[in-house]
């Protein structure tokens, strides 16, 4: 259990692995979209297209802040012009640029999410978002219902840099009007999430759903409910 400390007026969430999770992987929405078009793909070439597609375009991500879904129709359009269809490859695009837009058909909560954001919401606590994202993130959660239980939402593509750099962490920071001494931040990764906020002096609580990391280094909860112990 995580006992939230009198000190603590402010949690902070990273989304995807934490708040929700993928039910498909992009490969998988690219096969599903490009079979119900007839089309049939080689999962090789789809991976090899989606491979220098991120090469190519990801370092570019940040220029495209305000203009994401223009970024995402290039991303597409290139990997398509991999595949080596036949006329029907302006149909596919147009079908993958939608898919993609369709939160709920590759995303869902977690089950406990809204139960335990509605709860740390009644208790006044300062709820945000820290994820390494774009600003097609705040549509998402508007799809997912969960914009709602948010006071502050910051995103890497505004930052400027991903976690776990210390930049997405200060702007949420500053946004929230919080010394890091007041807050958690509560993700699913070592690497960007616990490393990412003691960098900056907040403290960390690691989600390990599986139980993938016996020896934490920081705490641990396996459900999000365990954020609500009183205890």
């Amino acid at each position: 259990m995580v006992r939230i400390s009198d000190k603590t007026n402010t949690v902070f969430f990273d989304l995807g692995g934490t708040l929700g999770f993928s039910t498909h992987s992009p490969r998988e929405i690219w096969l599903a979209v490009s079979a119900q078009l007839g089309l049939q793909i080689q999962e090789q070439t789809l991976a090899q297209g989606m491979a220098e597609a991120d090469s190519l375009y990801m370092p570019k991500v940040y220029e495209y802040r305000g203009r994401t879904e223009e970024f995402w129709h290039l991303y597409h359009a290139f990997v398509v012009g991999r595949l080596n269809l036949p006329k029907s490859g302006g149909d596919l695009l147009q079908a993958v640029d939608f898919a993609f837009l369709d939160t709920k058909r590759w995303m869902q909560p977690f089950p406990e999410t809204h139960e335990v954001l509605s709860s740390l919401k009644r208790r006044g606590l300062h709820l945000g978002v820290i994820s390494n994202n774009t600003d097609e993130m705040i549509d998402r959660m508007n799809d997912l219902d969960l914009v709602k239980y948010f006071d502050t939402l910051t995103y890497s593509q505004e930052a400027g840099a991903e976690k776990p750099a210390p930049e997405p962490f200060r702007l949420a920071l500053e946004r929230a009007e919080r010394k890091p001494e007041q807050c958690l931040h509560v993700g699913n990764s070592i690497e960007e999430d616990v490393a990412g906020a003691r960098g900056v002096g907040m403290e960390p609580v690691l989600v390990d759903r599986e139980g993938g990391h016996p020896n934490p280094p920081c705490a641990v909860v396996k459900d999000l409910r365990e954020l609500l112990d009183t205890s």
